[in-house]
């Protein structure tokens, strides 16, 4: 008789709610765990819960600048995704460029041309932002570097992006798993780069505020004092059309930028080239 799986116990919330959950952990007292509170500099990369919220609600500006230090490092080796229209740029417009808005330039906003074939089809990708206590915040960085790099691929071809950032975790016994999901960007909403750097590249995105929403939810006490192990979540919880971003460890262990980059470029045109394999056949079928 095959092991039962654990109760999944999920939370999903908008950004804004996501920070008001995380402030709540500051009044609340005495939880089942502390370490959201309690961590040191050295794990989380911040001073304390409220510098971590701090980062959080106002952007995390010194990670966007060394994003782009990242990927200036590469030389040419950054994402690169087909099929781009015709793009204005100005003071103000639909997408930032990313490279642009880090060098300070006041025209970094672009507006794509018009083209009858660009209906801004809506591209939804769930970042898993769940590892290990032994992960390095290098790697961890690497890892956002590279989605932040695809996504700006992505917007330049005009599409539109929907990022969600998602930690799952179980306890180890398996008898119960808890996933909290946070809506970075929505569909047609500017796209904040130092928020996302945060939510992306930043320790303290899991390690305090991840922690944080655990903590205030007695039913997650069975995770134990560290939190349990990492859990990817099981096909039947997986959501219709939404691209699930490869792990750090699925990803190799995002040990080295430039093969991070390769590794989610590689991934991500791998799912533009199924979306439009299937868009023909089912206009073939349509036909």
């Amino acid at each position: 008789m095959g092991r039962k799986k654990p109760e999944l116990i999920r939370e999903h919330y908008s950004f804004s709610d996501f920070l008001a959950r995380v402030q709540e952990r500051l009044k609340a007292g005495a939880c089942w765990n502390d370490s959201s509170i309690t961590g040191s500099y050295t794990f989380t990369k911040t001073k304390s819960m409220e510098h971590a919220l701090h980062l959080c609600r106002k952007g995390w500006f010194e990670g966007a600048q060394k994003i782009i230090s990242g990927l200036d490092s590469l030389e040419g080796a950054t994402a690169t995704i087909s099929r781009a229209p015709a793009v204005h740029y100005d003071v103000a417009g639909e997408v930032p460029d990313v490279a642009a808005y880090c060098a300070g330039e006041c025209e970094h906003m672009m507006t794509f041309e018009p083209d009858e074939e660009n209906h801004a089809p809506v591209v939804r990708i769930m970042f898993d932002g769940c590892y290990s206590g032994e992960t390095k915040t290098k790697h961890i960085e690497n890892q956002g570097i590279a989605l932040l790099s695809c996504i700006d691929a992505l917007e330049r071809t005009g599409r539109n992006v929907e990022l969600i950032w998602s930690g799952a975790s179980k306890n180890r016994d398996r008898t119960m798993a808890y996933c909290c999901n946070v809506t970075i960007k929505q569909a047609g909403e500017h796209f904040d780069v130092d928020r996302a750097a945060f939510a992306l590249a930043h320790p303290s995105m899991l390690r305090r505020m991840w922690f944080a929403c655990a903590e205030l939810n007695p039913a997650c006490k069975p995770l134990g004092y560290g939190y349990g192990v990492v859990k990817r979540l099981d096909a039947e919880h997986l959501e219709s059309g939404v691209w699930y971003l490869p792990s750090i460890d699925a990803l190799g262990g995002c040990y080295n930028l430039a093969e991070t980059v390769k590794a989610v470029t590689d991934w991500l045109n791998d799912r533009l080239t199924a979306e439009d394999t299937h868009t023909a056949h089912t206009d073939g079928e349509a036909a």
